[in-house]
C-alpha cells in the first residue's frame, strides 16, 4: 500500500487542476429583505455551510450567518439563518419547507422553524434501571411536533403520532398541517429527489499480499477482480454523499509450504504443501464522499465494511516427514503423515479507495484505486496448539462505468 502512495498522491494533483477551474455557479444572497445575484466562490452541493465564500462587485467575500439572512441557489436549494433554541449560536439552516411552521436540515438532524429560532427534532437515550439496567429511546421530538401542530384535528395528532425521523414523513406531515390550516407555504427544490439511485459495474487488477505464521505463499499479482454495486445518493441534503451495496469478486490458484530453511544431510523435518484454488464472493457496503465535484467530473474517496464469502478447491498436497541421508548423495528418505490442509472461513474486512469519474453524456467513467483487507480467512494445523492463521489483503486498480 505504501508503495502505490506517490503514484496516488500524483495522480490525484494531475486530476484536481481542471476540476478548480470550471466555472462557478450563481447565488442568490438574501441581506435586509432582498435579494442579491453574486457568484458563488466554490461548490453549491456541500450539505451545510458554516461560511458563504462568494464575489462581490470583483472582490471575494466571506459571509457568515450573523451577516446574512440566507442564501438560495440555482437548483432552488434554499438556506436560511436561524439561532438554535437556548443558545446564542446562529447557523445556515436549509429549508426544504417553508411556512408558518418551517422544517429545517442542519448536518444531518432535523428542526423545527419557528420565527427566527430552531428547535432540534431528535431522540434521547436515557439509562433506565428496574433490577436490570437498559438503555431506552425516548422520541423527544414528539412532543415538539405536538406542542406546535395540536391545534388543528385529531387526524394531524395521528400523523405526529406516526411520524419518523425521515424528510418524506416529515414533508407529509407538514403539508397536511398547513393545509388542514390554510395556510401557505412552499416545498424548496422540490425537483430534487431525496434520494437517487444508480447502478456501476468495475473490472480490475488486483495485488495479493497472503499471511500465515511461518508459512509461504507464491506471489500473486494480476488477480481479475469483478464488482458491481447500487449507488444511493443522497440527493437533497447530502448530494456529494453516496452509499454502495453490491457484490464483488475474485478468483485465484495459489500454493503454500512451510518455510523452506536450510535442509542438510542428517537433518529431519515435516514438510507440508498445498496447491488451491480460493473463490471469493465480498458483499460491501462504502460509503463515498466527493471531496472535489462539478457538474461533469468527479474526486472522491471511500470507506466501507465488506462480507466474503470462502470457498477453497485443493488441488494437490504434501503431507510426509523426511530424512536427508548422510550416507547417500541426493537421498530423501520420507514418510506420509496425515493431511495439512488450509481451512478457510466468512470474513468480514474493510475496504478504502479513491477514485476519479467524468461522464460523457449520461454515463459516467470512473477509475479507482482500492485496498482490501481480509482479516481472518482461515487457518492451517501444523501444531495443534498454534494453528497458523490465514489473512489477506489486496490492492487494485479498477475502471468501469456508472449508470
Amino acid at each position: 500500500m505504501r508503495k502505490n502512495v506517490p503514484a496516488i498522491v500524483l495522480l490525484l494533483t494531475i486530476l484536481i487542476q481542471p476540476l478548480r477551474a470550471q466555472n462557478a455557479s450563481k447565488v442568490f444572497v438574501i441581506k435586509q429583505g432582498q435579494s442579491i445575484e453574486m457568484t458563488l466562490e466554490g461548490e453549491s452541493d456541500f450539505s451545510f455551510f458554516d461560511q458563504l465564500h462568494v464575489v462581490e462587485n470583483g472582490k471575494k467575500t466571506s459571509y457568515d450567518p450573523s451577516q446574512i439572512d440566507g442564501f438560495r441557489f440555482e437548483n432552488g436549494r434554499y438556506f436560511l439563518s436561524k439561532k438554535v433554541r437556548g443558545t446564542e449560536e446562529r447557523y445556515f439552516f436549509q429549508i426544504p419547507f417553508e411556512g408558518e411552521k418551517s422544517l429545517g436540515v442542519f448536518r444531518s438532524g432535523y428542526y423545527l422553524i419557528l420565527g427566527d429560532e430552531a428547535i432540534i427534532l431528535s431522540v434521547e437515550s436515557r439509562e433506565h434501571t428496574n433490577m436490570v439496567s437498559r438503555e431506552q429511546k425516548r422520541k423527544t421530538y414528539l412532543g415538539v411536533l405536538h406542542y406546535a401542530m395540536d391545534d388543528c384535528n385529531p387526524e394531524i395528532t395521528e400523523m405526529i403520532n406516526d411520524v419518523n425521523l425521515s424528510y418524506p414523513s416529515l414533508e407529509k406531515l407538514f403539508i397536511a398541517y398547513h393545509s388542514c390550516k390554510n395556510l401557505p407555504y412552499q416545498v424548496h427544490a422540490e425537483t430534487i429527489p431525496f434520494f437517487k439511485l444508480g447502478v456501476s459495474a468495475s473490472v480490475g487488477l488486483g495485488i495479493l499480499n497472503q499471511r500465515m505464521s511461518s508459512l509461504v505463499f507464491e506471489n500473486q499479482s494480476g488477480v481479475p477482480t469483478f464488482e458491481i454495486l447500487a449507488d444511493l445518493i443522497f440527493q437533497k441534503f447530502s448530494p456529494r454523499t453516496k452509499v454502495q451495496l453490491g457484490v464483488s469478486s475474485l478468483s485465484f490458484e495459489d500454493a503454500w509450504s512451510v518455510e523452506d530453511v536450510n535442509f542438510n544431510p542428517g537433518d529431519e523435518r515435516l514438510w507440508y504443501q498445498e496447491e488451491f484454488k480460493l473463490n471469493i464472493i465480498k458483499l460491501p457496503a462504502i460509503i463515498n464522499y466527493n471531496f472535489l465535484h462539478k457538474e461533469t467530473q468527479s474526486l472522491y474517496g471511500g470507506v466501507g465494511l465488506t462480507y466474503s464469502l470462502v470457498k477453497k478447491e485443493s488441488i494437490s498436497e504434501v503431507s510426509q516427514w523426511e530424512y536427508y541421508s548422510p550416507y547417500s548423495t541426493d537421498q530423501i528418505i520420507t514418510r506420509p503423515r496425515d493431511p495439512v490442509l488450509l481451512d478457510p472461513s466468512n470474513t468480514f474486512g474493510f475496504i478504502l479507495k479513491a477514485g476519479y469519474k467524468k461522464k460523457f453524456n449520461s454515463i459516467w467513467a470512473f477509475a479507482e484505486v482500492q485496498f482490501d483487507n481480509f482479516s481472518n480467512l482461515g487457518y492451517a494445523v501444523l501444531n495443534s496448539s498454534n494453528p497458523s492463521k490465514y489473512s489477506m489483503s489486496m490492492n487494485s486498480f479498477k475502471i468501469g462505468l456508472g449508470f
